[in-house]
């Protein structure tokens, strides 16, 4: 840490100092021998003092000039405190006007110098003014009164105290003011970085929206401010389709100009009193107050026709996007953020199963098929982490000349599996989960396996795997097709790809064809 008497301000201070004191004792030294009638030796003493205060804060110059600032900055408030003490005593102790500078020594002492150096000066100081009392009272060593400066010396020693005080106090006033312009300064600064801080935690950083955090505020004062029986809180869970594409395809700067854009849509038709917030990656909510009998479907017509209707133009590009929207509304006082949110979720789900671009609302009905198939995917994630699912192979005959030329590839779950769950009911479930990629990755590869053995002894058959357009449009589909047949062996043309109608809608198609690419080079 830095030394106050290293700083460059202090340091200053500290050279304007010495000019003055020098010129302060030069000017004491004169009104002293100005003042004395003949040479006895408390005079000569008095005046040798002076002189070698001169000396020393020539010394002390030197000092500072070799950047031993500490010891200069010790010799230079010692010698102060000794010609001041020194001139007090002769100048009549108690009744000497020099006496006025021990204050302003001690204020600069506590100012420019360490604890330390300043208590040592304070006791000095404190023992010499009890000492020049006891003088007084007692008569122990009176000076000579032809000591006592009178006329016009007198009057030049007050304006020499006044003047060296005067910038004494000039000095450490300067760095007081100094002091306490930073100190608002920074507390100006404080203000500003807590007020950054206070928008950072109340709103999203990207799009500028209301935090989640912020969002749970608003919502319960908006809860508890209800009119029963006559008001309702409408929500909306709002999920971007195939946002991911969009990372995937162009990159993220570009998913991020995306977000923003959408939100200033968003904003483009709420109302006053209508909070908007962004959860989190391609995910927003947006809720308000309505009166009880108010039907939520137009409002949701709205906001489907406003996210897709218009494309989004970002630096030379055309984005093309749609949202689901799920909707749910409060009207018990002690329903939750999370239990409201919850079930705008679960609605938004089945907007995105329905075939997305579209809005669905709750119902208790709807959160029962959702807990069910929420049972039906934990099962499966088990059941793939122990093996339990197995591949049946459907022949596939040329009637020319009835010859077996190839397989079709079908899951099946028939280990471990207690609700007796059959292709066409999980399928279309985990399509709309990440475990399509895990399952869809594992069919590749066990049909490619299974094919290769095929190949080994003999059999020239290719394999037909059905995928999802969830599946090709993931950017790493590519690569696990690719590593299924280089880690099983199989040539490339041994392995038949099928592919959903709905890999070809014009959302889905830009995907579509670079994964189509990849797998043809």
């Amino acid at each position: 840490m830095q030394k106050i008497q290293d700083h460059p301000i202090m340091v200053k201070h500290l050279q304007h100092l010495l000019w003055v004191f020098s010129g302060g004792l030069a000017g004491g030294t004169l009104v002293v021998w100005s003042n004395t009638s003949n040479l006895n030796p408390l005079t000569n003493i008095n005046t040798m003092v002076l002189i070698a205060g001169v000396i020393v804060l020539a010394l002390v110059s030197y000092l500072y000039s070799l950047g031993r600032r500490y010891l200069a900055t010790v010799c230079m408030l010692c010698t102060l405190t000794i010609v001041v003490i020194a001139i007090s005593w002769a100048a009549g102790g108690l009744n000497s006007i020099a006496i006025m500078i021990f204050p302003i020594i001690l204020l600069f002492a506590a100012a420019y110098a360490e604890p330390k150096l300043f208590l040592p000066q304070f006791g000095v100081l404190l023992i010499a003014t009890i000492c020049f009392g006891l003088n007084d009272i007692y008569a122990w060593l009176p000076p000579p009164p032809d000591l006592f400066v009178k006329g016009i010396p007198r009057m030049l020693g007050y304006l020499l105290t006044f003047s060296v005080s005067g910038v004494l106090v000039w000095l450490v006033g300067k760095d007081l003011r100094f002091a306490f312009t930073e100190l608002e300064n920074e507390k100006a600064r404080m203000a500003e970085s807590n007020q950054l801080i206070q928008k950072l935690a109340d709103h999203d950083s990207l799009t500028g929206l209301l935090s989640y955090q912020n969002a749970m505020k608003k919502y319960q004062s908006m809860l508890q401010g209800l009119a029963e029986g006559k008001e309702k809180i409408a929500f909306y869970f709002i999920d971007l389709d195939n946002f991911k594409l969009v990372n995937d395809i162009y990159d993220h700067s570009t998913g991020d100009e995306l977000l923003v854009m959408f939100s200033q849509r968003l904003m483009t038709v709420i109302d006053e009193g209508t909070v908007v917030c962004r959860i989190g990656g391609d995910e927003f909510v947006l809720f308000k107050v309505v009166d009880i009998g108010t039907d939520l479907n137009a409002f949701s017509e709205k906001l489907v026709k406003l996210i897709s209707t218009e494309p989004y133009k970002i630096s030379a590009t055309v984005l093309r996007i749609s949202a689901s929207v799920g909707v749910s509304s409060v009207k018990d006082k002690q329903t939750s953020f999370a239990d409201v949110r919850k079930k705008a979720d679960i609605a938004m789900i089945q907007a995105k199963q329905s075939g997305k671009n579209g809005y669905h609302r709750y119902s208790e009905a709807l959160e029962d098929a959702y807990m069910s198939n929420l049972t039906m995917v934990n099962g499966l994630k088990q059941a793939v982490s122990l093996g339990l699912l197995e591949l049946e192979f459907q022949a596939k005959v040329k009637l020319l000349d009835n010859r077996v030329v190839g397989a079709g590839a079908m899951l099946r779950w028939t280990k471990e599996n207690p609700q007796g769950y059959q292709f066409e009911d999980f399928w279309p479930v985990i399509e709309n989960t990440e475990l399509i990629h895990e399952i869809g990755a594992w069919m590749i590869k066990q049909a490619c396996t299974d094919c290769q053995i095929w190949q080994d002894n003999g059999h020239d058959l290719v394999v037909a795997v059905q995928v999802s357009a969830a599946q090709v449009g993931r950017s790493t589909f590519s690569n696990y097709v690719d590593e299924a047949l280089v880690s099983s062996g199989l040539p490339p043309e041994k392995l038949v790809l099928v592919l959903p109608e709905n890999c070809f809608y014009e959302e889905e198609a830009e995907g579509t064809e670079l994964q189509i690419n990849k797998l043809k080079a």
